[in-house]
């Protein structure tokens, strides 16, 4: 194949050998079809992924704007399905504890995430807020163990830093949990169904979990 359009640093920008075989998926007009639909000198789009000894493999050939437009929509939802069940990361950036319980927790949201998940965020002004480790791994049943607060202030920053959303919003909590702590990464559940996750994504084992629901006395 032969790049087309502008160089780009650390691309493709010369010549290459794709691998194409049975399990390389080609598309036109939304749907698969055979690799016969390849025709010499056409301009596609390819989705590649390495194999042994730099070779180059090909998961997927788009042969039009329509097909791939259908398929990156489909990766959208399947994103904004994975980030409503597991909720919108963050760190904490600022914590006020209140003398009689409860308190407020400043947090910026991490960046690379679909707009629209920020957007729900915002509007909802009720975000559920629970502790989360640096691998973004919650503990056991995050919808039980988060904090349902409301948001006091919200504020944008325009070219925020690699890694950042430039949305920074201050929730007013009624119980402040021991991840609350700057530094500490949070994850924020907006209006949206709870979804039960699978255990191995969990940070205490199901037998932690078992444990820690049984009155134990001395």
């Amino acid at each position: 194949m032969e790049p087309v359009g502008p160089e780009i640093e650390g691309g493709i920008n010369k010549s290459a050998l794709f691998d194409i075989d049975d399990a390389t998926r080609v598309w036109k007009n939304r749907q698969l079809v055979g690799k016969d639909k390849i025709e010499s000198g056409q301009e596609v789009q390819v989705n590649l992924t390495w194999g042994p000894f730099d070779s180059l493999a090909t998961t997927d050939v788009w042969l039009d704007d329509e097909s791939l437009a259908a398929c990156r929509e489909i990766q959208r939802q399947r994103h904004l399905r994975l980030i409503r069940s597991r909720f919108l990361p963050g760190w904490v950036d600022a914590v006020k504890n209140n003398d009689t319980g409860g308190g407020e927790v400043t947090v910026t949201l991490f960046g690379g995430m679909d707009p629209v998940l920020y957007k729900e965020i915002k509007q909802g002004k009720s975000p559920k807020v629970c502790d989360a480790a640096n691998t973004l791994r919650t503990w056991s049943y995050h919808q039980e163990y988060s904090v349902l607060g409301n948001t006091v202030d919200w504020n944008e920053t325009e070219n925020p830093p690699l890694g950042s959303s430039g949305f920074q919003l201050r929730v007013k909590l009624p119980q402040m949990l021991e991840g609350f702590r700057p530094g500490r990464i949070v994850r924020l559940k907006g209006p949206w169904t709870y979804v039960l996750l699978p255990s191995d994504e969990w940070l205490a084992s199901p037998e932690d979990f078992e444990l820690s629901s049984k009155l134990r006395l001395p």
